[in-house]
């Protein structure tokens, strides 16, 4: 999905036990005009956080966030900011 600052790119995977997951690759818009997958930003989602993207994407609310790790290094917040048509 390509956005006019950033793209994300989701992808089937699974974790270190093998269960299905997915991962969002999130790649920002650089001067040049290309989307920097180079050096994306990962999450990977389990079947239950997915679960809970697809219900947030029909009826975004409250913001929805995500703590991965014992230290809590990786964590994913989104936001909905609304429509904006250009």
């Amino acid at each position: 999905v390509y956005g006019r600052d950033a793209a994300v790119c989701v992808e089937d995977d699974a974790n270190a036990r093998g269960e299905p997951t997915v991962v969002l690759a999130f790649a920002r818009l650089t001067a040049s005009g290309h989307y920097d997958f180079a050096h994306k930003r990962s999450f990977q989602l389990t079947r239950g956080e997915l679960a809970q993207l697809c219900a947030w994407l029909l009826s975004p609310s409250a913001p929805l966030r995500w703590i991965h790790g014992a230290t809590a290094r990786t964590t994913l917040s989104l936001d909905y900011v609304g429509v904006r048509l250009t």
